[in-house]
């Protein structure tokens, strides 16, 4: 049973709340980071940018498959309403057609339609890399890249440190933060069990993880890209 002897001595806990500013601090970082890459990705043009991957008839909308391949710019809908066109197709796509078709016009003319679908993908992409140059998004990916590589390096050096309280809510909250980019919200049991965890464990630690950790649980009803935890802008999340 836990009581207040259990709290962790000053000293092992120095170099776990200095890791954990540190965190923040990438965190925020990387926050800062996503939410310019998505401000510049807003304004490439449609056919450039993060899009569906059919087109459907008009007035019709299309599965929820969505891509970053560069869209087909004059495809037109199809006219059968039931009917999708593949508008943003990628080189498995087109790998795929060929295969396909090998069985209704051989080899040969398979082979043709496919080199040809190729060049074109190849010139769009060429189009869209001049696009994204414009606006700045490989520079921007760099920075959001970087500040992901600072944010593991710190999360490594604080799962090497010896055991105690404030380590195991650390770790707790880290692997909260990584669910959470991912899936975007907090939705499941074993998210919502964490939580009771860190409420038990609260009186029994201090410093930045307590600050956070109690933030954390007096705030699960509020969109996780407002934590001081999330790595993620919050366009990523609502996107």
């Amino acid at each position: 049973m836990l009581d207040s002897t259990m709290r962790s001595p000053p000293a092992i806990t120095a170099d776990i709340d200095q890791l954990w500013l540190q965190l923040l601090d990438a965190a925020a970082q990387s926050r800062a980071a996503s939410s310019a890459y998505h401000c510049a990705a807003s304004a490439l043009p449609w056919w450039a940018a993060f899009g569906p991957k059919y087109l459907a008839a008009e007035g019709v909308e299309p599965p929820a498959d969505m891509c970053g391949w560069p869209a087909i710019q004059d495809l037109e809908p199809p006219e059968n309403q039931h009917a999708y066109k593949l508008l943003r197709p990628g080189r498995d796509d087109i790998e795929r057609h060929r295969l396909n078709s090998e069985m209704l016009v051989g080899k040969k003319r398979a082979q043709a339609v496919y080199e040809r679908h190729m060049a074109a993908l190849d010139a769009r992409l060429a189009a869209q890399k001049a696009e994204e140059d414009k606006v700045g998004l490989p520079e921007l990916d760099r920075a959001f890249d970087a500040a992901a590589e600072r944010i593991f390096g710190i999360e490594g050096q604080i799962e090497a440190l010896p055991p105690n309280l404030e380590r195991v809510v650390a770790l707790t909250l880290i692997n909260l933060q990584h669910e959470a980019d991912q899936k975007r919200c907090f939705d499941d049991w074993e998210e919502r069990t964490s939580f009771v965890a860190l409420e038990a464990l609260l009186p029994f630690i201090s410093g930045p993880v307590a600050e956070t950790a109690r933030d954390l649980v007096e705030h699960t009803d509020r969109p996780f890209y407002l934590s001081p935890l999330s790595s993620s802008c919050r366009e990523w999340f609502t996107k």
